[in-house]
């Protein structure tokens, strides 16, 4: 669940707010945030991350540019 997010972020400008339920990092699940943590620092190696996020009963994927 995220608890928070930056206004200032690539993840807030992508639209990911406190409350969302991230499910999948690319085509990965995600158990819990050692899950997270570990695929995300793989998938930040191509510059973009791909998350599966669950809000209202609604999933989404969102793309962040990690390139700056």
């Amino acid at each position: 669940v995220v608890v928070a997010v930056d206004r200032n972020s690539e993840a807030y400008r992508a639209g990911i707010r406190p409350g969302d339920v991230i499910t999948k990092v690319g085509t990965e699940d995600i158990k819990d945030v050692d899950d997270f943590e570990t695929l995300v620092k793989t998938a930040s190696k191509e510059n973009t991350i791909l998350l599966l996020i669950k809000r209202d009963n609604i999933s989404r994927f969102y793309a962040l540019d990690l390139s700056d």
